[in-house]
């Protein structure tokens, strides 16, 4: 939906504003803010994608859209490459899209708490390899993905917390080797998989 990607584009430049000036100035100026949401995010796509801008955005390191009651996550989260934390909590988010982490090489912390995914997108995590703490509390987690923690070499705490889920993936801790924190309270969960690295973890 073009209109509700323009809208949650907005609200996460307005957030943003403090951090790159050229995006401050136009945030204020009285012109742009009687435009509708149509050209005013044509305007910030503009601005977040000019070269001259790259350098200010990539030293951007954390990034709080949280509270923001998201529904969409625009391209342009992409731009931000230099991303250690990135807190999404209490939004409205129902699926996170294609190549939502494909730049995210240093993000070291990610917070998804109290959106309404529901489902993961298959090997979401597989760029994310310096990611230590990852939180899905309260998402509405059905089922993960198999391969869900592939490449996530670096994790070292997984919030699980008050989800949906019925059962988890054969083996899907496997690739988590430095994993120290595992939470998995409030889930339907009635039995671990058999032969899975989970059984010999200490730390549930």
């Amino acid at each position: 939906n073009r209109k509700q990607i323009d809208i949650d584009l907005i609200k996460i430049c307005k957030k943003i504003a403090n951090q790159l000036p050229n995006l401050n100035q136009l945030m204020n100026n009285e012109d742009f803010t009687e435009l509708n949401n149509s050209k005013k995010a044509a305007i910030l796509r503009n601005i977040l994608n000019d070269q001259a801008n790259q350098a200010a955005i990539q030293r951007i390191q954390d990034l709080d859209l949280s509270g923001l009651f998201l529904k969409t996550l625009p391209d342009e989260l992409n731009l931000f490459t230099g991303l250690t934390t990135l807190s999404l909590w209490r939004n409205n988010l129902t699926a996170l899209p294609v190549g939502f982490l494909n730049n995210a090489r240093v993000l070291k912390t990610l917070s998804l708490m109290d959106n309404k995914l529901e489902t993961l997108p298959v090997g979401f995590l597989n760029n994310a390899t310096a990611l230590k703490n990852l939180n899905l509390n309260g998402t509405q987690l059905t089922a993960l993905p198999i391969g869900f923690l592939n490449n996530a070499t670096a994790l070292e705490t997984l919030c699980l917390n008050d989800n949906k889920l019925t059962a988890l993936p054969a083996n899907f801790l496997d690739d988590a080797r430095s994993l120290e924190r595992l939470w998995l309270d409030n889930n339907k969960l009635t039995t671990l998989p058999i032969g899975d690295s989970l059984l010999k973890r200490s730390y549930i």
